[in-house]
C-alpha cells in the first residue's frame, strides 16, 4: 500500500508499508459524581450543543527500506527533511477520498548492509477530511427547499451569494448580503439538513466534511 504525504509519496522514498495502525478517536467526557444519587453526571456535552467533542488520534506505519548505505542515508535524509514535526495531509490508497492531518515523527534503524526500517507516527485530527470540499449552488427565485447533505463532523459552511438572500435554518432566520462570510448559526450536522432560501439570486455553499 502506498501512503502520501502532501504530494510525497512511499515509493517516492523506496518503502514498503508492513504495519499500519490507526487508533480511534477517544470522546471527551466529563462525569461528576454527586452524593446520594445512582451513577454520576454526565457534562460531556453541556457546554457545546449536545455535539461530542474527541482527542486526537495517532497513525503509526512500518516501513522496510532495502539499499546501500549510501541510498539508506540519501533516504533518511529527504524523509526527515519532508516529515520530521510537520503537520502534513496523510491519505492511502485504501480511503483515496479522505486524509488525516497529523504532525510526523520519525525513528529509524539500519540491521544490515541491505536492509533497515523507518516508522513514521503522526498525532492526527481525531477526523478524517474529505479530499475536496464539498460544494453546493442555487439559483432562488422567491423560495426554496434544499438540503445540504454533511458527513459525520459538524461543520460551518462558507456562504457566497450574489445579493441579499435569507436563509431559514431551524429557529434561525440569517440574511446574507451580497459577498462570501461564514455564518457560526448555520452549523450542519451529520445527515441531511434542511434549509429555505428566499430571495433573488444565485447562493453557493461551500464546506468541509469529516468523518470518524
Amino acid at each position: 500500500m502506498i501512503v502520501y504525504f502532501e504530494e510525497q509519496s512511499t515509493t517516492d522514498w523506496g518503502l514498503k508499508l508492513y504495519d499500519f495502525q490507526l487508533s480511534p478517536p477517544e470522546p471527551q467526557t466529563v462525569y461528576v459524581d454527586v452524593p446520594f444519587r445512582d451513577g454520576p453526571l454526565d457534562f460531556s456535552t453541556a457546554l457545546t450543543g449536545g455535539i461530542v467533542r474527541y482527542k486526537n488520534r495517532t497513525l503509526t506505519m512500518g516501513f522496510d527500506f532495502s539499499g546501500s548505505w549510501s541510498e539508506w542515508l540519501t533516504a533518511i535524509s529527504k524523509i526527515n527533511n519532508t516529515l520530521l514535526g510537520q503537520k502534513l495531509r496523510i491519505r492511502t490508497e485504501l480511503e483515496p477520498e479522505y486524509y488525516y492531518l497529523g504532525r510526523c515523527t520519525v525513528s529509524n534503524l539500519k540491521d544490515s548492509f541491505a536492509i533497515g526500517s523507518i516508522t513514521i507516527t503522526a498525532t492526527c485530527d481525531p477526523y478524517k477530511y474529505k479530499l475536496s470540499p464539498t460544494v453546493k449552488e442555487f439559483d432562488v427565485s422567491g423560495s426554496l427547499s434544499v438540503t445540504l447533505p454533511n458527513d459525520r463532523m459538524p461543520t460551518v459552511p462558507t456562504v457566497t451569494t450574489n445579493t441579499e438572500i435569507t436563509v431559514q435554518f431551524g429557529e434561525n432566520s440569517i440574511v446574507f448580503p451580497s459577498g462570501t462570510r461564514r455564518a457560526p448559526a448555520l452549523l450542519l450536522t451529520e445527515g441531511e439538513n434542511r434549509l429555505t432560501l428566499t430571495g433573488s439570486g444565485h447562493i453557493k455553499f461551500e464546506y468541509q466534511e469529516g468523518a470518524l
